[in-house]
């Protein structure tokens, strides 16, 4: 006869009283004791985290999570309070006089803005042009290939007009609305791009102004010539001349950029002026009804005084130029 298996151990198990061991009688842990253990646990690790970030445990009675409400409402409370607002515009003096960002410099009164003083040309290359003429619409060669390139960002420019032979020149010149008071400063414009071996015989800029009981427009200031001062450029550069007349500007002006070249030969070649393109549409209003004005072959030299019904209307282009104002 074989002998068979001890069952004797499984019949020891199932005649255990429960919560009771099979070896001593020792009572087991139960599920709402691991519960009850576990959360202590997890008190503890909040409990030194607290410690860690200031507080201060008290014992069995401490709440971590309480006391972390209470400091993320401080931190809070303190965030918002080192960002209230403390200035009052009421108080602030001005630093300086109004101009929009990329009109002009701070204290500038401009005829257009400068951000607008760019345009596109078209090459057959990939070399970009240094300014495009926006009276001379270019014809673009090819260059012996297919591919065109698309430049963004050139200066659109005009070529002041001269006479040859004769020391007349066209006398440009541009508007601008007074909108604020102080002392009229510096003429700032964009020239250049032009290299020449026969220099230009006269280049004057002038500040004038519109003068309503005469119907005149009126030298204010004259830069004499300035062609080897600060015009004298070969590169398209924003220039400036300090006018040092020390007149307050009065909201509601219109003040002129006056603007004039000669060169008499047919070799000399007047230089850029910067100029934004216009509708060629006339506007019909009683006092500036064009873009810009133009003395056509003028004799050289920006005269002290001069009719504004006398002047050409201009609707092609407009001439950037910019007079600072110096807060009063």
């Amino acid at each position: 006869m074989t002998e068979g298996p001890d069952w004797g151990p499984t019949f020891k198990r199932v005649a255990q009283v429960p919560g009771k061991s099979a070896s001593g009688g020792k009572q087991q842990i139960t599920e709402g004791d691991l519960f009850t253990r576990q959360a202590e646990i997890n008190r503890r690790s909040a409990a030194n985290l607290a410690v860690a970030h200031g507080a201060v445990d008290t014992g069995p009675d401490f709440d971590p999570w309480d006391w972390f409400s209470g400091w993320s409402t401080g931190l809070s409370d303190a965030i918002t309070a080192n960002t209230d607002a403390i200035a009052n515009l009421e108080e602030i003096a001005a630093a300086t006089n109004v101009t929009a960002a990329w009109v002009s410099d701070l204290e500038d009164m401009a005829t257009i803005p400068r951000a607008l003083v760019k345009t596109y040309a078209l090459t057959g290359n990939s070399s970009a042009p240094k300014f495009r003429d926006v009276l001379d619409y270019d014809s673009v060669s090819s260059s012996g290939t297919s591919e065109y390139r698309l430049h963004r960002g050139v200066c659109p420019t005009i070529r002041p007009e001269k006479s040859n032979v004769s020391s007349l020149g066209h006398i440009y010149y541009t508007p601008i609305i007074v909108d604020r008071s102080g002392t009229v400063d510096k003429l700032r414009w964009i020239v250049g791009a032009d290299t020449s071996f026969f220099s230009i015989n006269y280049y004057e800029m002038a500040l004038c102004v519109y003068n309503p009981d005469t119907g005149d427009v009126e030298k204010v200031y004259g830069s004499g010539n300035i062609k080897d001062g600060a015009a004298d450029t070969t590169t398209l550069a924003e220039v400036y001349v300090s006018m040092g007349i020390s007149q307050t500007c009065t909201p509601g002006q219109v003040l002129f950029v006056a603007h004039q070249q000669t060169a008499p030969s047919g070799l000399q070649v007047t230089r850029r002026f910067a100029a934004v393109d216009q509708l060629n549409k006339a506007r019909t209003v009683p006092l500036l009804d064009a873009a810009c004005y133009v003395a056509p072959s003028h004799t050289e030299g920006i005269p002290s005084s001069i009719s504004f019904a006398s002047l050409t209307r201009e609707n092609r282009f407009l001439p950037y130029a910019a007079v600072s104002v110096v807060a009063a």
